[in-house]
């Protein structure tokens, strides 16, 4: 599926991109222990783009899941639009057994999880303000067509949060069927495997 040059060039920015945020406050610190998945899907060849991620916590009895996503899009006026959220997910949102097979049925509302509405303007800025939110259905079921296993850490900066991870995982490429918000997405590259004593901490300036 080819990506559009103005998606592209955003996801590069986005992804790779390690920006030092001042007097950031810390919205979730956990050990990613257990479930890792990640989901790539587009509509209108990639014009809009969904990533999401879906990190589990096992830790001293409790069993939680931890999620935060992109939704990238345009405006009437052509400027790059982002919706966005971080949070806990309750685990009835979550099943499948995380080797072959990981299905996600989200409801923003009822997780109580804050989603942003943002838009991006010609100096790369963004402005953002509270959204509605929504349901996000994602089912991911592995291909087996590559697998990974590493270590390391990265810095994801998003329109308003940042996530640093030390990560430990074996990870195996997967497909997705993705409704989210109403809109059914294609999938565009996405991955599930497991994680193990991953340190990671979400902040937002």
């Amino acid at each position: 599926m080819k990506k559009s040059p103005l998606l592209s060039s955003i996801s590069v920015v986005i992804f790779l991109f390690a920006a030092a945020i001042a007097y950031a406050s810390t919205v979730s610190r956990f050990q990613a222990n257990g479930v890792s998945a990640y989901a790539n899907a587009c509509i209108n060849n990639c014009s809009s783009q969904a990533v999401l991620t879906l990190l589990q916590s096992k830790s001293a009895g409790k069993n939680l899941y931890y999620v935060y996503f992109d939704i990238y899009g345009q405006d009437s006026r052509g400027n790059v639009t982002d919706i966005n959220a971080v949070g806990l997910v309750p685990a009835s949102m979550v099943s499948g057994d995380g080797h072959n097979h990981l299905s996600l049925k989200l409801d923003t509302d009822v997780a109580r999880i804050p989603v942003s509405f943002c838009v991006m303007d010609a100096s790369g800025n963004y402005t953002c303000s509270p959204y509605a939110g929504g349901v996000i259905n994602i089912s991911w079921t592995t291909t087996k067509q590559f697998s990974s296993s590493g270590s390391g850490q990265y810095r994801n900066t998003y329109a308003n949060f940042t996530v640093h991870n030390n990560y430990h995982s074996e990870m195996s490429s997967a497909t997705v069927d993705a409704n989210i918000m109403g809109t059914q997405y294609s999938d565009a590259g996405s991955a599930l495997g497991n994680g193990h004593d991953g340190a990671v901490t979400i902040t937002k300036p």
